[in-house]
């Protein structure tokens, strides 16, 4: 996001931001299915999918939570102390 600067950095995470949230909305859509209704993405995916889904996507959401954002939050970071001192 350096390259971006402040304002394109920032325009960069809102519309970061919005993608997800619309993304998160279709797959909440999906949430009853069959006629059941689902409350976690992995019950969801195991009902269409099959057990084996189902810990995929348990696996899939765990790798994402702790790996990808906790990552993100650091290359971030790094990202405003790089632009600060310049």
């Amino acid at each position: 996001m350096v390259p971006l600067g402040w304002v394109g950095g920032v325009v960069g995470f809102i519309l970061a931001a919005v993608i997800s949230l619309y993304a998160n909305t279709l797959v909440a859509k999906l949430h009853e299915f069959g006629g059941n209704r689902h409350i976690r993405y992995r019950d969801l995916a195991g009902f269409v999918y099959g057990p084996k889904a189902y810990y995929l996507t348990w696996a899939l959401q765990y790798v994402s939570l702790f790996m990808i954002n906790a990552g993100y939050i650091m290359v971030s970071g790094q990202a405003l102390k790089v632009e600060m001192t310049h």
